[in-house]
C-alpha cells in the first residue's frame, strides 16, 4: 500500500505546506513543479518507492535546483542541483548522472526541511567540486556561503552532506544566485 493511500491528508498536507511555502515568498522566477505517485520509481535495492517529488526550478541558470523527494516510508529525501548543470556553469566534463549533494529519505523535522529551503533560496547554500585534469567533475558537496549559524551548520551535518567537502580547500567554490 502506497503513502498516499495510507497516509494521504500527511502527503497532500506537506504537499501545501511546499505549495504556501513558495507563495510566501513571492518568487516570480521560481517554479515547483510536482510529480505523485510516481509508477515505476521502485528499485529493488532500495526498501521504498517515490511517492513525491516537488522540484524547485529557478528560472535563471545560476540558481541552484533543489528536489524534495518523499516516500512511501514517510521519508523525505533531497537532492541538490545536479552534477550536469555545476559541470556546465564551471565549463568541465562530467562523466555520471545525479545530484551534486542530497540525502536519501529520512525521517526529518519539516522544520528542517523549510530552513534548508530558506538558505538554498537564500542563496546561502553552495557546492564545493573536485575538478580532476583531463577528466572534469569529481566529487562534489554542499557548502554553507557566509556566516555559519550554528542552526544551519548543525542541520547540513544532520543530514549526512559530506563534512570533508564543505572544508576541502582544494576544490572549486560555487556559489549560486539567490531565488528571486
Amino acid at each position: 500500500m502506497t503513502l498516499a493511500a495510507k497516509y494521504p491528508e500527511e502527503l497532500e498536507a506537506l504537499r501545501n505546506e511546499l505549495r504556501r511555502w513558495i507563495v510566501s515568498k513571492q518568487f516570480n522566477q521560481v517554479s515547483l513543479e510536482e510529480g505523485t505517485n510516481l509508477p515505476g520509481d521502485h528499485d529493488d535495492d532500495r526498501d521504498y518507492s517515490i511517492m513525491y517529488i516537488g522540484k524547485f526550478v529557478p528560472e535563471s541558470a545560476r540558481a541552484a535546483t533543489l528536489e524534495v523527494h518523499i516516500s512511501d516510508m514517510r521519508a523525505i529525501g533531497i537532492g541538490f542541483d545536479t552534477r550536469e548543470g555545476i559541470a556546465r556553469r564551471l565549463a568541465v566534463k562530467n562523466h555520471r548522472q545525479g545530484f551534486g549533494d542530497g540525502f536519501e529519505p529520512q525521517r526529518i523535522d519539516r522544520g528542517d526541511l523549510f530552513l534548508l529551503l530558506d538558505l538554498v533560496s537564500a542563496g546561502q547554500v553552495g557546492i564545493r567540486a573536485r575538478i580532476i585534469p583531463w577528466y572534469g567533475l569529481g566529487r562534489t558537496g554542499v557548502m554553507l556561503l557566509g556566516e555559519e549559524t550554528a542552526a544551519a551548520a548543525a542541520l547540513l551535518e544532520r543530514f549526512y552532506f559530506s563534512a570533508a567537502m564543505r572544508k576541502a580547500s582544494i576544490a572549486k567554490k560555487l556559489q549560486f544566485e539567490p531565488w528571486c
